[in-house]
């Protein structure tokens, strides 16, 4: 009798195991697509670094910090298809706060696994600012395939998706090399207290 009941818990235990991994098989392949929010053109065969979300000051042209494969905060690279499409495997990915690195010249992007404008942690969606002719925040319920847009005036519309939209911006200011090394050189010229170096940096409108 105690086997039979050691057996009914053993196998209640498997189906509970099992039913718990079968529920996170849909975050297995979250389809994403990345695109230009100036052209909306895609992100064309572009490898692209996943990783945890840090913050940075950094230099005017300084290198990103998210290229850094060996960084504590990098998880993984894919590269995207032919139409800017990607797909992630998001039941390994514990992080809450995301960004995506596209590399020059282009900026960051960054998602959260967030359900609401609050930012209440939730595995089982994606919360994501979309910038075009208005800004909208669009909240994606993974599990029931359905987006919240809700625009800057609070008017919310839900549909279903197929796909979870990310947009880059190219960077403001992108410097060459030489006028990073020039960059420095100013900088250092301007610690240093050494005006007439630094004057002699600068074009002749700036003098």
């Amino acid at each position: 009798m105690i086997e039979q009941k050691y057996k009914i818990v053993l196998l209640l235990v498997i189906l509970l195991i099992g039913s718990g991994c079968s529920d996170a098989g849909y975050l297995k392949n979250i389809k994403f697509r990345i695109i230009d929010q100036t052209t909306q053109e895609p992100l064309k065969n572009r490898k692209l670094n996943i990783c945890k979300f840090v913050y940075f000051k950094l230099k005017p042209g300084a290198r990103s910090p998210y290229l850094d494969k060996d960084a504590d905060w990098y998880i993984t690279s894919i590269v995207t298809d032919e139409n800017g499409l990607f797909v992630l495997d998001l039941s390994s990915i514990k992080e809450t706060h995301i960004v995506v690195e596209p590399g020059r010249p282009y900026d960051i992007t960054r998602f959260s696994r967030t359900s609401d404008l609050a930012g209440t942690k939730s595995v089982d969606h994606i919360r994501v600012t979309y910038f075009q002719e208005d800004l909208t925040k669009r909240i994606y319920d993974l599990k029931g395939n359905k987006v919240k847009v809700i625009s800057s005036s609070g008017e919310m519309v839900e549909k279903p998706f197929a796909e979870i939209l990310l947009t880059v911006r190219k960077r403001e200011s992108v410097l060459s090399s030489e006028a990073e090394a020039l960059m420095f050189q100013f900088q250092q010229a301007l610690k240093d207290s050494d005006w007439d170096k630094a004057l002699g940096l600068c074009s002749q409108n700036v003098k």
